[in-house]
């Protein structure tokens, strides 16, 4: 089967730029073990056809089973089958005469893949099966002695550890898929939580100004409103005045219309101060630009991007997670680690415990017996993503290339605590270009976390611009 699935594969490379997928079919090899299958389960089947009348295209019911050909033969075709030369000494039983250990017909036994018409009467090592015309050439009698050197165990040996080799291929890589699965939720998680922050931090400002942009817009608004209803009012004056004087002199006195004269031209003065106290002022009442507006939102923007989330970039060591695992109150987890290269570390990811608390947990970050960093903090699985809640110190801390330092994590919670756990850790690590080399604690010797094993399953750290 193995060499049916190359030659196929061979066959469609060659072909498949030149020829259609039938053409391709053309030149596969015969494999008679499957064609033998395939007419031991037309025997077999309940409604008992005759096969010569099938090709034809003919249905008729068969009573008969030719050995040699497979073929299941009517009452017909069974007479021509035995009074035909080259099928008259072909083994010819009744259908009810077959038994169950009949497991397959001699078809398959019996053909040459030269001469397909042929039996095979002699078989080479160099898995050739042959006629006797084939054996005068190049060939010798050997099929017993093949089947004798347990050839067929061996090949079934190493099937089976080519076999068991691809399935732990198949393991390895679908781990892989499973932890950039999980990086792939974490990571998504963050991206979701740092947008939701800016955006929150966003709607407040944004409300902020919105605010301040609405008091300053009420204060000129008023102005305006104010100046508008003078400027009305006096309108409605002068028009009423003109009103007078037009009525005067169409149904007055001359001397109303003197009086009436008069007494608006003292209304006058005030007319031309109002006009030359007012026109002369440029009206500007324009809200503030939003051009500096602008500036401070991208500020902001561009300042939780730096601090939160541009380079911080974290990785897990460990293979295969695990939960039967417990933390002691004031009990050490601490492993060593050393980097190729200067990075500033920004804290742990921690796993948590198994029930629903917030377990309280101390990070440390030791340096030559001096502590470096440390953080005491909850640790709550319904804020955690897998497991998994990001530890950070109050500041990232910066290592220097080829020094070695102690992480540690130490439960605060008295009683034993069930926590996460995980096992088949890697030594070396090489992450977005920084080596990373785990080891036992320099300092805890005695550390349930090691570099199999362990509580701190990844590091958050940015590289050095």
């Amino acid at each position: 089967m193995i060499l049916h699935v190359q030659c196929v594969e061979v066959l469609y490379q060659t072909y498949k730029k030149n020829c259609s997928s039938e053409d391709v079919a053309k030149h596969l090899p015969v494999n008679f073990l499957i064609i033998g299958l395939l007419d031991l389960k037309k025997t077999k089947r309940p409604e008992k056809r005759c096969m010569s009348c099938e090709r034809l295209r003919i249905e008729s019911t068969a009573a008969y089973l030719c050995v040699n050909s497979s073929d299941t033969l009517c009452d017909t075709c069974n007479k021509c089958h035995t009074a035909n030369e080259y099928t008259a000494d072909h083994e010819i039983r009744l259908l009810s005469d077959v038994f169950p250990e009949d497991k397959m017909p001699k078809a398959f036994t019996s053909k040459c893949s030269e001469h397909t018409n042929k039996k095979i009467k002699l078989f080479c090592k160099e898995k050739t099966y042959l006629v006797a015309l084939c054996a005068s050439l190049l060939h010798t009698e050997n099929a017993k002695i093949y089947s004798s050197e347990n050839s067929v165990d061996k090949f079934q040996s190493k099937l089976k550890e080519y076999c068991e080799n691809i399935m732990t291929l198949v393991s390895s890589n679908q781990q892989v898929l499973k932890d950039l699965e999980s990086d792939y939720k974490v990571k998504s998680k963050t991206i979701e939580a740092t947008c939701k922050e800016m955006m929150d931090k966003v709607r407040v400002f944004e409300t902020e100004r919105i605010a301040e942009l609405l008091k300053n817009f009420e204060e000129k608004k008023g102005v305006l409103e104010t100046r508008i209803t003078e400027f009305e009012n006096r309108l409605k004056a002068i028009n009423y005045e003109n009103e007078i004087l037009k009525i005067s002199k169409e149904r007055a006195s001359h001397v109303q219309v003197l009086l009436e004269s008069m007494e608006i031209r003292s209304q006058l003065k005030g007319h031309k101060k109002l006009l030359d106290d007012k026109l002369d002022i440029p009206i500007q009442f324009e809200l503030p630009s939003l051009e500096k507006f602008t500036q401070k939102v991208e500020n902001l923007l561009h300042e939780k991007c730096k601090i939160s989330c541009s380079s911080v970039y974290k990785f897990n060591r460990f293979k295969t997670f695990d939960t039967n695992w417990s933390m002691y109150c004031n009990h050490i987890n601490a492993t060593s680690v050393q980097v190729s290269s200067d990075i500033y570390l920004v804290g742990i990811l921690s796993y948590c415990c198994k029930d629903d608390r917030c377990c309280s947990i101390t990070v440390t970050l030791v340096h030559e017996s001096q502590t470096s960093a440390k953080i005491t903090t909850n640790v709550d699985k319904r804020k955690a993503v897998d497991n998994l809640v990001p530890v950070e110190f109050p500041k990232a801390v910066k290592l220097s290339a080829t020094q070695k330092y102690d992480i540690t994590v130490m439960s605060n919670t008295p009683n034993r605590i069930p926590f996460g756990y995980r096992s088949r850790g890697q030594a070396n690590v090489m992450h977005e270009g920084v080596n990373f080399n785990f080891g036992s604690s320099l300092i805890y010797t005695n550390s349930s976390t090691s570099v199999e094993s362990g509580q701190i399953p990844w590091l958050l750290f940015k590289t050095v611009q």
